[in-house]
């Protein structure tokens, strides 16, 4: 539902067609198909922004090694995928692009009951300096921004 009311509210924008596609970011095939049916509809990929985050509150003597692996997968292998995902369409093609990876200020930062979402977001800065290094040769630049505390609806279920 929220993936539609954004579609529709970036469209009302009228700076071009938007379209909304859900992707089990746990899955590579699924994000490789992602990435693929983005170049087949637009004709070329220039920019992936990797957003997709899980988090919680829970602390590590109570953490299972589940819900760890969930938020890992989530938070941090997810932008792997996509990354490299994306690094093998633009090393064919005859363009360069742009990475953006969400990071997170936890990402060095210690909070109670965060390690899980901490860890993920500090991989997702070492991700993206080393294959920030690696696409330069691709004509690739790849950044992560590390937002602090934002009001969203997420936010709101999980704090109090």
């Amino acid at each position: 539902r929220r993936l539609n009311e954004t579609r529709d509210e970036l469209a009302s924008l009228g700076l071009g067609k938007v379209h909304a596609v859900v992707c089990d970011v746990t899955s590579t095939e699924a994000v490789d198909a992602l990435i693929m049916s983005t170049v087949e509809k637009a004709g070329r990929l220039d920019v992936l922004v990797n957003n997709a985050g899980l988090g919680g509150q829970t602390p590590v003597v109570d953490m299972s090694d589940d819900e760890w692996d969930r938020v890992l997968n989530v938070t941090l292998t997810s932008v792997m995928r996509a990354t490299r995902a994306a690094l093998r369409y633009f090393r064919d093609a005859p363009h360069g692009g742009v990475i953006v990876n969400n990071a997170s200020v936890l990402g060095w930062r210690a909070q109670h009951s965060q390690s899980h979402y901490a860890a993920a977001k500090a991989g997702v800065m070492a991700l993206t300096r080393c294959s920030a290094i690696e696409a330069v040769e691709y004509g690739v630049r790849i950044n992560a921004v590390s937002p602090s505390i934002a009001r969203h609806k997420f936010l709101e279920k999980t704090s109090s």
